[in-house]
């Protein structure tokens, strides 16, 4: 039975707004006209209605660092919560800024999504460099960091280049999540890997996990569960019990520039408001988060021995099947 204390982590998105285009933004951002999102005051009470039972807080947008309050925001999380992380791709980081992101023990997720040529065709002359240059600076400084890569086709083939340049920056970690046609990306539906692109870069992070030193490397994706031995085990040792997998609505919840509380980020099935509803009550009541903890409501995954450990994702699910609790494109099995 899932409770208020299972939703450990909850991300906010503060702005719509961006100071750069990217070619496949889920969210279209950097656009015109954009969400500034909530009010300064608004999102301090997004924090005081998470923080009795949250663990993390994740600040994103849009670019969280276009806020001219985002510095005094950072502060109050990290006073409130024991863990503050922000998404950002870098450019907009002020070197005055990273002492106090040291002392408020933030983490710091940076986008790089490959080689200087290809990041900077994707993002925007001279981002590459922008973003190692602060990479460089808030590593200096001893905050945690971790590079932020969204895989598709196109870059499938660069990720040993991505998996050395963590090593050689000596960040904490680097994480790898799937491109999604949405937003700006539904031009590139094409370059969407296909489930035996998903299972071999599910295997080479496997690979690259199995390392006991360097950079933490985890794939965002709830299929890679189903070929790690200790997460298989699990499975058969509780055929019934959720202990990993897709984290919307089971330890996870987002909060869109608006206010509207969804699943997730991709899975744009709002469940109610964050400061106009009841989040708890929202949190065990709504049949939305009800179904995603409910096997029987699953199409595909429902028979499946890796249930508990993974449902796939949701939200590829609802967008190639039109529910959210159909089969994952994604799954290769």
């Amino acid at each position: 039975m899932i409770g208020l204390a299972d939703l450990r982590n909850v991300t906010v998105s503060v702005t719509d707004r961006c100071n750069l285009r990217c070619a496949w933004c889920f969210k279209s951002s950097g656009g015109s006209p954009a969400s500034a999102g909530l009010a300064e005051d608004e999102v301090r009470r997004v924090i005081d209605r998470i923080k009795p039972f949250a663990h993390t807080v994740t600040f994103t947008g849009g670019e969280p660092f276009v806020r001219r309050d985002i510095m005094s925001l950072l502060g109050y999380a990290a006073s409130s919560l024991p863990r503050v992380t922000v998404t950002t791709n870098g450019v907009m980081v002020q070197d005055h800024q990273i002492p106090l992101l040291a002392s408020y023990r933030v983490v710091m997720s940076v986008s790089l999504d490959g080689g200087e040529e290809f990041h900077d065709r994707l993002r925007g002359e001279g981002t590459y460099q922008a973003a190692l240059r602060v990479v460089e600076a808030l590593v200096d400084a001893g905050v945690e960091v971790n590079l932020q890569t969204t895989i598709s086709a196109a870059n499938l083939g660069q990720v040993d280049y991505l998996l050395g340049l963590a090593q050689t920056l000596g960040v904490h970690g680097i994480n790898f999540m799937r491109m999604r046609a949405l937003g700006r990306g539904v031009k590139f539906r094409s370059l969407v890997m296909s489930s035996d692109q998903v299972e071999g870069l599910a295997r080479r992070i496997c690979q690259a996990q199995e390392r006991s030193d360097g950079p933490r490397v985890v794939l965002k994706d709830p299929l890679i569960n189903t070929i790690r031995p200790k997460m298989v085990r699990m499975a058969e040792d509780q055929p019934h019990a959720i202990s990993g997998g897709c984290r919307a609505g089971i330890s996870y919840v987002y909060v869109d520039t608006d206010g509207g509380v969804q699943p997730c980020p991709y899975l744009k099935l709002q469940v109610g408001h964050v400061l106009d509803d009841d989040l708890e009550a929202l949190w065990l009541n709504s049949p939305v988060l009800l179904n995603l903890r409910r096997r029987s409501q699953y199409q595909k995954c429902e028979p499946c021995g890796f249930w508990p450990i993974c449902r796939g994702c949701r939200a590829d699910a609802y967008h190639a099947t039109g529910s959210y609790l159909g089969p994952d494109p994604g799954c290769w099995r």
